[in-house]
């Protein structure tokens, strides 16, 4: 599958490239335009991409193999048998294992197409489940903001959800409400949670007016970001503890040959002479 570089991507679609690849099927000049996640590379390259219209004749093509071998194993087997009919009876029994054997390899022959047919159009739905799973989440996630340190209290995380909203003056409501599982977290804070809208725009209103937490005393350490994907997460947090170390070794005058430790979900991670390793 031959493949060409597309526009650079920026905000939310950073981590993915655009690339065009050309249809694979015989005599077809389409290609399409695909939005893949930065690390798709040679093998991905490598695999073969049919068009919607191509993969469909090429299916059509295996169908139309099996009619093909249907009616060679019939107009065989009545050529032959019209000559068993015709023949002497020491013939009959050559022309009977000359049937027999052409029965046992046309069937074998068809089972095959028929076999090769099957898995064709499975690995179709298959690819094509797989484009409507990540484009329905990545739609999803476009509507969606992840609020980071939220207090346990008696108006359970709905409620505290509901207060931080109230809190920045919006009309937005949520329509979905889910705290992520799993992960450590300190005893009496509320798991990050991650809080649907209707509308990209309800979410940017309320994105937009996040800072006018920090004037409130009991939500300073409240703050919100968009939903990202988990591995964006981690990268961003590790990012965050490391600018905090820097700050810190600058205000206590750390001196450069003094090495700091943190412990971060459970890694160890080391800063020297502005340099970091696990």
């Amino acid at each position: 599958m031959a493949s060409k570089k597309g526009a650079t991507l920026t905000g939310e679609w950073k981590r993915y490239k655009e690339v065009w690849v050309d249809c694979a099927g015989e005599g077809c000049g389409a290609c399409q335009q695909l939005r893949v996640k930065n690390e798709w590379g040679k093998a991905e390259t490598a695999a073969e991409f049919f068009c919607g219209m191509c993969a469909g004749r090429h299916i059509d093509i295996l169908k139309r193999r099996v009619g093909d071998l249907e009616k060679e194993i019939l107009d065989r087997l009545r050529g032959a048998e019209r000559s068993l009919i015709a023949g002497e009876e020491e013939d009959r029994k050559s022309y009977k294992q000359v049937v027999e054997s052409m029965r046992s390899e046309l069937e074998e022959r068809l089972e095959g197409a028929r076999q090769e047919m099957k898995e064709g159009q499975a690995e179709v739905t298959a690819k094509l489940k797989q484009v409507v799973k990540q484009t329905g989440e990545e739609e999803a996630r476009k509507k969606r903001i992840m609020i980071f340190g939220l207090v346990e209290g008696e108006r359970g995380i709905e409620g505290r959800v509901q207060d931080v909203l109230g809190a920045l003056d919006v009309t937005s409501q949520p329509e979905s409400i889910r705290q992520l599982k799993g992960g450590e977290r300190k005893e009496g804070w509320i798991a990050p949670v991650v809080v649907g809208f209707h509308s990209e725009r309800e979410k940017r209103e309320v994105l937009e007016r996040k800072t006018l937490l920090k004037d409130i005393d009991d939500m300073k350490r409240i703050f919100l970001e968009r939903d990202m994907p988990v591995k964006e997460r981690e990268e961003r947090k590790r990012k965050r503890v490391l600018e905090g170390l820097q700050r810190r070794r600058k205000a206590m005058q750390v001196p450069s040959e003094v090495t700091i430790r943190i412990g971060m979900d459970g890694r160890e991670v080391e800063a020297v002479e502005g340099k970091t390793s696990e």
